[in-house]
């Protein structure tokens, strides 16, 4: 703990991703901003910007690991689609993730 009464993380970049997630996850992106990130972080109210210019650059941020986590979820599945069953199971695979993880998704497609 800093003398402040906050934690200082090693990765805080990842400890903001993380902390924006569960605020998705649990609030929507309506109570989502850095002020909010940084509170359930742990850290100063202007910690985050120091890797996320504004609420846009986080969002953003959220939704490129969203992306990097769906194509592995694709690609595990179905490597080299070739075949029109193999098309099928990729969209099963893509609609499951976006019920699995619904304002993660929101935030990839929609913001």
């Amino acid at each position: 703990m800093s003398q402040n009464g906050t934690y200082h993380h090693g990765d805080l970049r990842a400890a903001c991703l993380r902390a924006a997630r569960e605020l998705l996850e649990e609030d929507g992106s309506a109570a989502l901003s850095l002020r909010a990130v940084a509170r359930r972080a742990g850290v100063s109210a202007t910690a985050p910007y120091r890797h996320y210019a504004d609420r846009e650059a986080l969002v953003s941020a959220v939704a490129a690991e969203g992306y990097r986590e769906l194509a592995a979820h694709l690609s595990a599945d179905r490597p080299a689609p070739s075949t029109p069953d193999d098309l099928a199971a990729v969209a099963v695979v893509y609609v499951r993730f976006a019920l699995e993880h619904p304002a993660l998704f929101r935030a990839m497609f929609a913001e």
